[in-house]
């Protein structure tokens, strides 16, 4: 506090063992500011040290709320409105959908045939019959609401995979795309089921938390600026931003680790630090920056 720091001031401006104590006592607390600073980012956000832990008790935690609102969400089921049967011929969510299928061994989902009656032609006197796709139908037409609700939840999830390989491979076209397909689905899901958004706002999917956390950790990194910082976590559950934000206490730790022990901190992280850091360190953190 000021009178430490005036009576450390005085003291180093003293001539002998004075001086020299207080020089001593300054130099020593400058070198372990970065761990203090450490601690007291922890206390806000989430320990660095434990880090595996607290992840997985993240992710546990959130697990065990979301799980009896997941039960209630799947006896009711979804039913394929006319809003959500034009989301859901998405080739991306049809996709996904399948992939459910195939892992559990069970055959391909496939879109509902109908028979039509061709006229005859020129050199055919009657007509002829063909079995083609019915144009109107979905592959989720002919199965229960709660297999739906399975299916659609899956597709969910594999769409959010897609999301996290496009943002690895930086293709932030398919990734705006890929969001709004995801954002669609759940919103219409949501409108006839509200048990799934609340158990979808407690605990998405473990690839989602895994993909906050990935990002969470580029926080500190020059190629990420405050604007991409904002846009994912307005795009995010509440769970997912805090694996975000326990990436992004990680991120800041290594910077910490890194720093030279005489290195002016207040010029990397701190009031003196550039306004982009500053600011990308206040979305993350809130109030607690």
């Amino acid at each position: 506090d000021e009178g430490t720091r005036m009576i450390a001031r005085a003291g180093a401006n003293r001539m002998g063992p004075m001086g020299e104590q207080a020089q001593k006592f300054v130099i020593d607390r400058d070198r372990s500011q970065n761990q203090r600073l450490l601690s007291t980012i922890e206390a806000a956000a989430g320990s660095s040290k434990s880090f595996a832990n607290t992840q997985k008790n993240i992710v546990q935690q959130r697990q065990d709320q979301a799980g009896p609102l997941y039960d209630l969400a799947r006896r009711k089921g979804l039913e394929l409105t006319p809003d959500l049967r034009e989301i859901v011929k998405n080739v991306n969510i049809q996709g996904a959908a399948n992939k459910l299928a195939s892992l559990s061994g069970r055959p391909p989902l496939k879109t509902p045939t109908i028979t039509v009656q061709r006229p005859a032609g020129r050199f055919q006197r009657e007509g002829t019959t063909q079995t083609i796709k019915d144009p109107n139908a979905t592959i989720f037409d002919d199965m229960t609401p709660q297999d739906r609700f399975d299916y659609l939840k899956f597709a969910k999830e594999g769409l959010s995979d897609m999301i996290g390989k496009a943002a690895k491979d930086n293709n932030r076209n398919q990734m705006r795309i890929l969001m709004e397909q995801k954002d669609a689905l759940v919103a219409a899901m949501g409108r006839q089921n509200e048990e799934y958004i609340k158990a979808n706002s407690i605990f998405s999917s473990a690839s989602e938390l895994n993909d906050a956390l990935v990002s969470g950790r580029t926080l500190m990194s020059n190629a990420v600026d405050a604007d991409e910082v904002a846009e994912m976590l307005q795009g995010m559950t509440k769970t997912e931003q805090d694996m975000f934000r326990l990436g992004a206490v990680r991120s800041v730790a290594d910077k910490l680790e890194r720093l030279g022990a005489n290195r002016d901190l207040s010029s990397v992280i701190g009031p003196g630090a550039p306004p982009a850091v500053q600011k990308k360190i206040a979305l993350v953190m809130g109030d607690d920056a």
